[in-house]
């Protein structure tokens, strides 16, 4: 219906639509039409100024603006959105009309022949509009850097290519389930709110929790009253907030329910030990996944995938006839080599015997490995191969602890390449099966006390 206003204003497929709003619905509603009609929307975050929506919607040459009588963000009532877009139209030569949203009630000024209230322009739109046919290199929107290296940059992401990456970017690293509610705290002004707000979690038929607030307000509990009121499943949000709500001590978290929590993120800044050890043991309680996913900026969607959790649990009985060959070992050879993400080398036991195919390595920092080869301390996850087709279908962490090939300690000492140990665990980080072997393992074992702390046996 919005895009079928749109439409009645002169927006047509191709022309830049500038969306200056705070975290309300119109907000996605407005992105959604401008997406089914073919124009290309421009969001500038809603605490910019006018001077900021000057400079991008004249590199852009925005046909419109949509933006808010006044804004809400904490204990703050009159944010003036609609007269800093009255600032800087005078500047905007290219602005025809301007599409306002009753957010607070405020009094606010409207020209007459330019300004037009949101629910009037929705009134006598009608409800269909068939969506708009696009190229796969078709303009979806144009975000712009923040400025502070000097003056913004525009980054124009296409249809195809944005919503595939962002739909399977959100489908595997949370993980989502139908049913799910999914939760990410970022603002849509930025490319989090983008992709892991609207497009990507839509494009999944998801249940995307949208917040208007901040988590400081009425109090620190904030995030957690959500979480708890509808039951979130999987949470995103930030480092910096993170450390400003650590700060505040476990109580404020530990007044409400969080046990609907499955899976925990973190974007934008790489998250910091403290940080995440309280994000894990407090808000996760200590049984939640954290995914990281650090370092996006402007590009669309998570560039790392940090898994810091354990994949499902592998049936007993198989890990038995893994222990019975004795110390598991990876094969050394070409197929080591490289490792990008999906290589396929095999992990044999001590008879030569296949084990499982490993899909992926990371190091210990959960960094996927582009070394010569798999090291001390690294994370394979890999498919089972040998069980029931129901067994094979899950997933078996190992952790090496192992030196791969001969090098000097630090008391001179050679280490030989037949020191080597693998642990197996479950998502609890409880060992399923360990086989380690000769001096250096145990050291490497103290070496990572986490890795240690897993072991129950030590061949």
């Amino acid at each position: 219906q919005f895009a079928n206003a749109l439409k009645s204003m002169g927006v047509e497929k191709g022309d830049r639509v500038c969306l200056y709003m705070q975290m309300i619905p119109e907000l996605a509603v407005a992105v959604l039409a401008c997406a089914r009609i073919g124009a290309v929307h421009s969001i500038v975050f809603g605490a910019f100024s006018a001077e900021s929506l000057i400079s991008r919607i004249n590199d852009s040459e925005c046909k419109l603006i949509i933006t808010q009588d006044t804004g809400v963000r904490g204990t703050k009532r009159d944010i003036p959105m609609k007269a800093n877009a009255d600032m800087a139209v005078t500047q905007t030569p290219s602005i025809e009309h301007m599409l306002v949203v009753r957010r607070t009630g405020g009094t606010v000024a409207m020209a007459d022949g330019r300004d037009v209230w949101w629910h009037n322009a929705l009134g006598t739109a009608d409800a269909e509009c068939a969506p708009e046919p696009m190229d796969a290199e078709d303009p979806l929107f144009i975000l712009y850097t923040s400025g502070s290296t000097g003056k913004p940059k525009g980054v124009l992401h296409t249809t195809g290519g944005y919503l595939v990456y962002v739909a399977t970017s959100h489908h595997y690293i949370f993980d989502y389930h139908p049913g799910d509610i999914y939760w990410c705290t970022a603002d849509i002004g930025w490319i989090t709110g983008h992709s892991y707000i609207i497009y990507g979690p839509l494009a999944n038929r998801a249940v995307t929790l949208m917040f208007e607030g901040v988590p400081n307000y009425p109090d620190f509990g904030r995030f957690w009253q959500v979480v708890a009121k509808h039951r979130v499943n999987i949470f995103y949000t930030a480092p910096t907030a993170l450390r400003a709500l650590m700060k505040e001590g476990d109580t404020w978290p530990q007044q409400h329910d969080r046990s609907s929590l499955r899976l925990l993120g973190t974007v934008g800044e790489p998250i910091k030990k403290p940080e995440w050890m309280w994000y894990r043991e407090t808000i996760g309680e200590g049984r939640c996944p954290i995914v990281d996913t650090s370092g996006k900026r402007r590009r669309a969607g998570g560039r790392r995938r940090y898994n810091h959790g354990m994949p499902p649990t592998l049936e007993d009985q198989v890990i038995r006839d893994y222990r019975a060959e004795g110390c598991m070992r990876a094969v050394a050879g070409r197929q080591m080599r490289g490792l990008p993400q999906g290589a396929r080398i095999e992990c044999v036991d001590n008879s030569g015997a296949k084990v499982v195919e490993i899909v992926t390595v990371l190091n210990y920092k959960g960094v996927h490995r582009r070394s010569p080869a798999a090291g001390v301390g690294d994370m394979v996850i890999a498919s089972v191969k040998k069980g029931s087709p129901e067994m094979r279908r899950q997933l078996v962490r190992a952790v090496i602890v192992r030196s791969r090939r001969p090098h000097r300690r630090a008391d001179g000492t050679m280490v030989k390449f037949e020191d080597n140990a693998v642990v197996l665990t479950n998502e609890l980080g409880e060992t399923r099966g360990s086989g380690i072997k000769g001096p250096v393992a145990r050291e490497a074992a103290e070496r990572w006390p986490r890795i240690a702390a897993t072991a129950s046996t030590i061949v």
